[in-house]
């Protein structure tokens, strides 16, 4: 009967992620992992170094960038959306990114099963350096989706966010200060705030109390903030005199001005955080489960990125 039972178990399982895979893979992974991931977390593990008396390895750094790109296995990227203004993740159904960064028993449920913030210390500690950056590239990943709006306003777009398709198209390196906080949940804190307080996504201009189109000044075709800087393109019907407000590709290059730079330094920030945490004794009821029958079922059904 057992036997049974565990069976029909594992076949509703099956059934659930096959499911899953009808609905999301089509999801366009727009934010390309290897090009925007990769490349914002090689540029955070490289300014890390331009400070640290110990730095990393060439390896280290690849193995960062390869943690980084599979954070965005299916379906882990459904726990990749942070609201601040109402603490919740995408839809309020799953976990919020600062959650997720640290909920090892959630993230045995899925592809790639257990890469927590714990994960990593705990395998520095044990002296597996791939497994320790690959899990704290998996961290980084989640860093630099706090600096997607739509990541951070709770707008799902599956067939791809314009901002996410616009840097996967136009990703170049920029020039970051390294950003130090002394937790990781300030560091979501501080981005998703940042990202959500100061852009528009593509369905979510005027549904936040910032910003607001009307706190911002016309400067020819575009509304700038107080610092000049392009946050809305505006069209005039000259009509009717409705304005009507859209993200073209240059607020979207103005934006990546703004965000990436953000995205850079908390990385290399949360790197060094990593190494001071690393150093002290932790608490960690690590799960027996590495990746549950769930999360294989996920990796089998739907693959890698």
């Amino acid at each position: 009967m057992k036997i049974k039972n565990f069976k029909i178990k594992f076949f509703l399982v099956f059934i659930l992620v096959f499911l899953s895979s009808a609905l999301f893979i089509g999801r366009a992974f727009v934010y390309d992992a290897a090009v925007a991931h990769a490349g914002l977390t090689k540029l955070a593990g490289e300014l890390y170094n331009r400070e640290a008396k110990i730095k990393l390895t060439q390896q280290e750094i690849a193995w960062l960038t390869q943690g980084s790109v599979e954070e965005d296995t299916p379906l882990r990227w459904m726990n990749h959306f942070y609201d601040p203004v109402n603490n919740k993740g995408l839809n309020g159904m799953y976990d919020s990114a600062k959650v997720w960064a640290k909920d090892y028993n959630k993230q045995t449920g899925f592809a790639k099963g257990n890469n927590t913030w714990q994960e990593a210390i705990y395998q520095y500690q044990k002296g597996n350096k791939d497994k320790t950056f690959m899990a704290l590239g998996h961290i980084l990943h989640l860093m630099e989706d706090m600096t997607v709006p739509a990541h951070t306003r709770d707008d799902a777009h599956p067939e791809g966010d314009p901002y996410e398709v616009w840097v996967k198209n136009n990703f170049k390196n920029v020039e970051a200060q390294v950003i130090y906080y002394s937790n990781l949940n300030d560091y979501f804190n501080y981005l998703a705030n940042f990202s959500n307080n100061n852009f528009f996504s593509k369905d979510t201009i005027n549904s936040y109390s910032q910003p607001k189109i009307f706190d911002l000044k016309e400067f020819g075709n575009y509304l700038v903030n107080k610092d000049n800087y392009r946050i809305i393109s505006v069209k005039k019907d000259s009509v009717y005199k409705i304005s009507k407000y859209f993200i073209d590709d240059n607020i979207n290059q103005a934006y990546f001005s703004l965000l990436a730079p953000k995205a850079v330094g908390a990385g290399a920030g949360v790197i060094k955080l990593f190494f001071e945490e690393a150093q002290k004794p932790q608490q960690y009821d690590r799960p027996f489960w590495q990746t549950t029958p769930l999360g294989l079922a996920q990796e089998a059904t739907l693959g890698a990125v």
